[in-house]
């Protein structure tokens, strides 16, 4: 059994969004295609936006929330899967957008974990807030890329 407080939690998510940031950097000056360049750049841009927001929410949230703890939660550190990633110099936006699916999702499903195990109302709240917002990016980030495929 693994008990973890908000704040941790919130931390862990604000450290794998700067991770994917650093991946997607990284991927960014290997890639040899211009429309993958820019998916790279809007992804590490997003990425590092969304652990600045976090940053924020933990900054100016109530310490009381932040305190909150939570039993069995456990994390994994994307840290690891993000330094095993390799994509050939002519990868594809597929390739670009199916990682960072896959990072997104598994970043998501540790808010979705402790969102399901929150009864706090202000906490449940602000998870749902933090969940829906980012599943919005996330919709306007796959119609983008599609109208950006379209041209």
């Amino acid at each position: 059994m693994r008990v973890q407080q908000l704040r941790s939690v919130l931390e862990h998510v604000t450290e794998s969004r700067l991770e994917m940031h650093k991946l997607y950097l990284r991927l960014y000056h290997f890639a040899d295609g211009t429309r993958v360049k820019l998916l790279l750049n809007y992804l590490q841009s997003e990425e590092l936006a969304k652990s600045q927001a976090i940053a924020a929410y933990i900054d100016t949230s109530a310490k009381r929330t932040l305190d909150t703890w939570f039993e069995n939660v456990r994390f994994e550190s994307i840290h690891i899967a993000c330094d095993k990633v390799y994509l050939p110099a002519d990868m594809t936006t597929d390739q670009v957008m199916d990682l960072h699916l896959t990072l997104d999702a598994e970043v998501m499903s540790v808010l979705d974990k402790i969102l399901n195990l929150a009864i706090n109302n202000d906490v449940r709240s602000a998870l749902s807030s933090i969940v829906s917002t980012a599943k919005v990016k996330r919709q306007r980030l796959m119609h983008n890329l599609t109208r950006m495929e379209d041209m």
